[in-house]
């Protein structure tokens, strides 16, 4: 298992030594040194330096002899590491998976990289197999909140999977002991230490440049998948004209019609049983890409990923193949109290119609915002179609006069996003609901929840 610290935006090597760093004596970016190498501490959880010794990460070998820099015994490891690299012909993947990295203090702006070697790797000369897939998880506050569901995807045993984990520097100081027992499940794991207040989508971006697995899912800390997930999302990909694939979305907590309602608004079209072709998008946040595809877009990534919905329509457009996989599952906890189930369906309206609407001229915009009302009953009736056929008719019915209800108010909120092409205080709204969905559910439903994190 190799963990690493990583900064988001940060350009690094392929053994993930920094590109370039800060000169403190002159105040300029430079390269290093053909010479220059990193530092090692004597242990890896040693963070403090003896005051006068700086970063010899930082420095080149002869300024740190000026200062007074005395390299500690481990240091002798450098050669013996770059010996084993050249005589097990090790890849950059495999470099990465006998180094673990730690963040360093910030230098006007930028961090600097200390590797720390992986002692039993060095010695034995193994090293893990390349991830098959990045799990894309975010963490917009501290690790307790995304703790239920990173132990949840610890049962994804048939797939080599790297979990990268965008979050603020307070993830990193709190996992416990326990926490790092689960993460030494998963192949690789990662901290991409974004900073605080980072919005949602600008986090998954940063996670999706920091990953190295050619398949990148997404996941949120109130969905979970089930066992076979992850495999059966891999598999999927092996139809080299597959671009993207989402799975069968399950109801987490049924016991409301206030749930379903907003389940079926978000998640009906992919309900059990699934259906594998045809598809010209899937699930929003809970969705699997091919990593190539998504750095194509540049800085329009985070922009695009606002509203999948969007972006999935664009792929389909342009030829590229969506498919729905039966066998990868995920139930998903949905908002069950009705005032902010009201409000949710308001910003998702504004925020989706001003990503969509960006590039449309005025008379369009115009004419979809006066349209609403026709839009709120053809949306009503194709979620009417979802239980058509399905176990789920029962609850489909009862749920329709709530879903009216909600479609109308997202009908509103896409009226004032057509004509404003702005999305607003929506955004921060939506921003905030992305952590702690028990918030807004029922008492009654948090026993829902995979663990507690407490």
């Amino acid at each position: 298992m190799n963990s690493s610290t990583t900064n988001a935006g940060e350009s690094r090597s392929p053994t993930g030594r920094s590109a370039g760093h800060l000169d403190r004596r002159r105040g300029r970016s430079v390269r290093p040194r053909p010479g220059a190498g990193p530092s090692y501490d004597h242990e890896p959880g040693n963070r403090q330096r003896p005051e006068g010794q700086r970063d010899l990460g930082t420095l080149s070998r002869e300024s740190a002899r000026r200062v007074g820099f005395r390299p500690p015994p481990l240091r002798r490891l450098v050669a013996l590491t770059e010996a084993k690299v050249k005589e097990y012909g090790a890849t950059s993947r495999s470099c990465r998976a006998s180094i673990r990295f730690r963040r360093a203090q910030p230098i006007r702006g930028e961090l600097d990289a200390t590797f720390i070697v992986n002692k039993e790797s060095l010695a034995t000369g193994t090293a893990e197999p390349p991830p098959a897939i990045s799990v894309i998880l975010v963490a917009t506050e501290d690790y307790a909140l995304i703790r239920p569901a990173v132990r949840n995807l610890t049962a994804q045993r048939d797939a080599a999977i790297e979990l990268v984990i965008p979050g603020p520097q307070a993830v990193e100081r709190s996992i416990r002991p326990e926490d790092r027992a689960d993460l030494a499940t998963f192949a690789y794991w990662r901290h991409v230490v974004v900073p605080e207040g980072t919005r949602f989508d600008e986090a998954r971006a940063a996670g999706v440049r920091a990953a190295s697995a050619p398949i990148v899912a997404f996941a949120e800390d109130h969905s979970f998948p089930q066992p076979g997930w992850a495999a059966a999302l891999v598999d999927a990909f092996q139809d080299g004209g597959v671009s993207v694939v989402g799975p069968v979305v399950e109801n987490g907590n049924p016991g409301s019609t206030v749930s379903w309602a907003n389940f079926l608004l978000e998640y009906g079209e992919w309900m059990p049983p699934g259906r594998p072709d045809g598809r010209t998008h899937l699930p929003g946040h809970n969705s699997a890409y091919r990593r190539e595809l998504l750095l194509a877009l540049g800085s329009r990534l985070t922009s695009m990923i606002e509203s999948e919905s969007v972006l999935h329509w664009q792929l389909a457009r342009d030829g590229h193949r969506l498919k729905q996989e039966p066998r990868a599952r995920t139930r998903h906890m949905n908002f069950s109290r009705l005032r902010p189930s009201l409000a949710l369906r308001y910003h998702l309206g504004r925020q989706f119609a001003a990503n969509r609407a960006e590039q449309w001229p005025g008379p369009k915009r115009a004419a979809y915002a006066a349209a609403f009302p026709l839009i709120a009953a053809v949306r009503v009736a194709r979620v009417a179609r979802t239980g058509v056929g399905s176990r789920a008719l029962p609850v489909v019915i009862r749920a329709l006069p709530l879903v009216a209800v909600m479609v109308t108010v997202a009908s509103i909120g896409e009226a004032v996003g057509n004509i404003t092409r702005r999305a607003g205080s929506s955004a921060v709204f939506l921003n905030d609901i992305e952590h702690d969905r028990r918030r807004f559910m029922r008492n009654s439903e948090r026993e829902l929840w995979p663990v507690t994190s407490s």
